[in-house]
């Protein structure tokens, strides 16, 4: 009786431990992945604030506007944009239509995107409807741009304008706006 209580005993273990087999390692953590960048490529579009600030000589025709904007990237980096802005500094009223290569730098994980933009337009001058001014331009500048998410951010820039005539000065013109990601 013992002997077949041991022989069963010993079956049992021996069968217990190859029905086990090796134990496997613990699965490993994995680090979570964004499902979309921030600063991906697509197309925004987006309105601005804008302030016009004209060289030195041009006294006090500094102005207050507005505009819309359309941006869209090939990648996360080269991209196009499209501006309209509107201004009225002293009697004058002051449209500008732009369109720029813009080269951003982002930072995923602080959610900012630097750039720098260069670009042609027209200005075009309009004073009481007394004398019309419409100049060929063209731009550079630099500025940042916070996304809180793929589909919103809010940007600020600075660019210099060189209007090709002798009617309308150079100016320089700062913006702070939104965008709406698609």
């Amino acid at each position: 009786m013992k002997i077949k209580f041991f022989s069963l005993v010993g079956i049992l273990a021996i069968s217990s431990q190859m029905m086990a087999g090796t134990m496997a390692p613990a699965p490993q953590m994995q680090q979570p992945m964004m499902s979309q960048t921030l600063f991906g490529p697509g197309f925004t579009i987006g309105g601005h604030a804008l302030f016009v600030t004209p060289k030195g000589d041009q006294g006090s025709t500094r102005a207050w506007g507005g505009g819309l904007n359309a941006d869209y990237f090939f990648n996360s980096n080269v991209g196009l944009g499209f501006s309209a802005d509107w201004a009225r500094p002293n009697s004058t009223t002051f449209g500008a239509y732009t369109a720029d290569l813009v080269v951003r730098m982002p930072f995923e994980a602080y959610h900012i995107a630097p750039y720098i933009l260069g670009g042609i337009g027209a200005v075009h001058a309009n004073d009481n409807g007394d004398r019309t001014s419409t100049e060929f331009l063209f731009r550079a500048g630099a500025g940042l741009e916070l996304r809180m998410n793929s589909k919103f951010g809010i940007f600020s820039d600075y660019s210099w304008n060189w209007p090709t005539g002798d009617t309308i000065s150079n100016y320089g013109m700062f913006r702070v706006g939104v965008k709406f990601g698609f």
